[in-house]
């Protein structure tokens, strides 16, 4: 869902407990003439990406959706699907020849220890890992075979604020303002 960044500003604001008449026109935190309004709108992506990084898959109301993904297999049955260049994280992905999707994607000794591949052996049941090629990112998908599809398959984009808009799941709104708030106190205590 879009929410206002003012709107959101005020919020934070009054989390930190702080007259907004008075901190717009009294108050420098950071850096020379950056008031407080402005500190809480640079912190709400960074606060908003932590949220979003943190939050269980369960927490997600909305995301955005994996269009029509072309999958590529190699000689080992991995399948591989290029990410946006928006991708944050995984929120869900299911293959036609999955009974269930998978909504957390593997990391480094989890991977292996699913995996098996430390001994060699093949992956059991479906499993996915993030994976970069130079500058392009990928998930790796195990437990598939080859001509398999993604059925369906949803993400979280980078929290980006435009148009004096920034999109967030609903249901992680408040918590990225607690954080912005938290974030923002952090430097103002400094």
């Amino acid at each position: 869902m879009e929410y206002d960044v003012r709107e959101m500003e005020s919020r934070v604001m009054a989390l930190l407990d702080e007259n907004e008449r008075v901190a717009e026109t009294l108050s420098e935190y950071a850096d020379a003439g950056a008031d407080l309004r402005s500190l809480i709108r640079m912190l709400l992506p960074d606060a908003a990406r932590c949220v979003l990084l943190e939050a269980p898959a369960s927490a997600f109301t909305e995301a955005k959706s994996l269009e029509s993904p072309f999958v590529t297999y190699d000689e080992l049955h991995r399948g591989y699907i290029e990410l946006p260049g928006d991708f944050l994280r995984l929120v869900s992905i299911r293959m036609t020849d999955w009974r269930r999707p998978v909504s957390e994607a593997l990391r480094g000794t989890a991977l292996e220890a699913k995996s098996g591949l430390s001994g060699g052996m093949r992956m059991r049941g479906p499993a996915v890992a993030l994976c970069f090629c130079g500058t392009k990112r990928y998930l790796e998908i195990y437990g598939s075979q080859p001509g398999a599809r993604v059925r369906e398959g949803c993400y979280q984009p980078l929290p980006e604020i435009r148009n004096g808009r920034i999109t967030l799941p609903e249901s992680l709104r408040a918590e990225v303002e607690r954080r912005a708030a938290q974030m923002a106190a952090d430097v103002i205590d400094c």
